[in-house]
């Protein structure tokens, strides 16, 4: 169960990572790409939220998704920190990574 919530907070992290970084790089002065916070942007991130959300209640309930929406949202953080402007490629990776994970727990 615990290794399932773990990789589930992993792609969740990714997935917070594109619904937090436009504000968080228009504060910093960063540059952002053409398409970085428009509507499909947060659209493409709110699906693999969606469905990181619902994996992580089928491997843990209310605790894992606790855990989930915690960790993804404070490591979203730590990620913006550390990939600084790259965060945006980076955050691509949300969807996919999402769905072939809910596509592995059925």
């Amino acid at each position: 169960m615990w290794t399932e919530i773990g990789a589930t907070t992993a792609i969740s992290m990714v997935a917070w990572l594109g619904i937090t970084y436009p504000p968080y790089a228009e504060a910093r002065g960063w540059r952002l790409g053409q398409w970085v916070g428009g509507s499909g942007w947060y659209t493409y991130h709110c699906i693999a939220i969606l469905s990181v959300l619902f994996a992580a209640w089928k491997y843990g309930g209310f605790l894992g998704l606790a855990v989930v929406l915690v960790g993804g949202w404070i490591g979203a953080f730590v990620l913006i920190h550390l990939l600084r402007s790259h965060s945006q490629m980076f955050a691509l990776l949300s969807l996919p990574a999402a769905l072939m994970w809910h596509w592995n727990i059925r």
